[in-house]
């Protein structure tokens, strides 16, 4: 009876990793399975290959990757890394909040002893997540010489950018540093002030300028240097100020200019009337002498 058995466990066995190896092809040194789904560590995969736990790629002597590569003629459809977040268990999902880590991506690097984090990069749910809409910002981290990982720049699910800043306040662009450009261009939503040449613009006198200037100290219409140390420079604000002083400036001069025409003209007008006013003197003076001389004959 014990061998009837021995030899119905054997045969059981043997007729179970037939049917197992059965669903694997080999072909020289690779095996493949395309029956269906594999999973590695859980029992119901729902990908080609299902992983429940931690993947690792290693290699020795050149780059560790993973690779996606993709056949599609629909432009959106290139290879991609999916990030996926839940709260609650498997099984029982939650809906992600305000301020949970979606996913990221660590870079490290070894120092000798240990491998330290050099930098990471991923997305944190920014705002109430609603139906069909997770917002989320997008930030990018760099190890500093401190050995601490700083945040260096952030993009908002309300597209507002930050470096070295997580407060644009209310900027779509905020840096806190110094910044360089080859080449800027400022579009203004308003007027530029070419309006200062339009014949209905009403030109401040300069008595009144200089009334404003005694009292408050700077330009009409150009911030006060209080004004700029708590709200900052408006570059195009402040170009359009300029560009107006300076129109205003250009007519203050054609103004002068024509002034100092007049005056010149009419100085020019004063010389010649004494030059003639000189000529009748002198001529007076020729009479005079002429009479002078027939007196002292007589």
């Amino acid at each position: 009876m014990k061998k009837s058995c021995v030899l119905f466990i054997i045969i059981i066995s043997i007729f179970h990793s037939f049917i197992a190896k059965a669903q694997w092809t080999t072909i020289g040194s690779n095996i493949y399975y395309n029956l269906g789904n594999v999973g590695i560590g859980t029992t119901t995969p729902t990908q080609p290959l299902s992983v429940f736990g931690t993947i690792q790629s290693t290699n020795s002597g050149t780059f560790a990757s993973i690779n996606g590569i993709s056949y599609s003629n629909t432009a959106y459809q290139g290879s991609r890394i999916g990030l996926t977040r839940y709260r609650g268990v498997l099984g029982t999902p939650l809906a992600v909040q305000t301020g949970d880590l979606l996913g990221w991506m660590d870079c490290y690097g070894y120092d000798g002893t240990t491998a330290n984090r050099a930098g990471e990069c991923g997305f944190i749910v920014d705002a109430t997540p609603t139906a069909g809409v997770t917002p989320a910002r997008f930030y990018i981290s760099t190890a500093g010489s401190d050995g601490v990982t700083h945040e260096r720049m952030r993009i908002t699910s309300q597209g507002y950018v930050g470096i070295n800043t997580i407060n644009t306040f209310g900027y779509q662009f905020a840096v806190n540093g110094s910044a360089i450009a080859t080449s800027m261009t400022v579009k203004l939503y308003g007027n530029w002030p070419d309006y200062v040449f339009r014949k209905d613009y009403q030109l401040p006198t300069l008595d009144a300028v200089k009334n404003y200037i005694d009292l408050n100290h700077h330009l009409p219409e150009i911030p006060s240097e209080q004004q700029i140390a708590k709200h900052g420079l408006n570059l195009g604000d402040m170009d359009k100020l300029l560009v107006q002083k300076t129109e205003e400036l250009t007519l203050y001069l054609i103004e002068k200019d024509k002034q100092l025409k007049e005056e010149q003209s009419k100085v020019a007008e004063q010389e010649d009337k004494l030059a003639a006013q000189q000529e009748q003197i002198n001529l007076m003076k020729q009479q005079i002498a002429a009479i002078e001389k027939q007196l002292i004959k007589k």
